[in-house]
């Protein structure tokens, strides 16, 4: 297993976006696939596990593409990784808190 240092070294433009109890995630631009963020999950559990195996084994034209998965040394705990397609845009999240309404055109897409 590698240390995080390694995957920071590999990746540039490296800048926390998010984090929350489960993962912490970074945006970055990584050499071969350019603009991508890399999800770092603090406990892995079986739903996690799931959406991971599921999104990398199907391509989903609304999931974005899952590059790379793995296990580093974050904080001195072995940490599954994720780095995966950037997508550039707003939260769902955050337009579902601001009690936006969708069109059925925008919930269907």
């Amino acid at each position: 297993m590698r240390d995080f240092t390694e995957l920071e070294a590999i990746l540039s433009n490296m800048t926390q976006i998010a984090r929350g109890g489960q993962k912490v995630v970074y945006s970055a631009t990584h050499p071969i696939y350019g603009n991508v963020v890399a999800k770092l999950f603090f406990k892995t559990d079986a739903r996690s596990q799931r959406e991971i195996d599921i999104s990398a084994d199907f391509e989903f034209d609304c999931v974005p593409k899952i590059y790379e998965t793995g296990h580093v040394t974050y904080v001195g705990s072995d940490t599954l990784y994720v780095i995966e397609q950037r997508i550039e845009g707003e939260e769902l999240r955050k337009r579902l808190e601001r009690d936006e309404r969708f069109s059925l055109k925008e919930a269907a897409s």
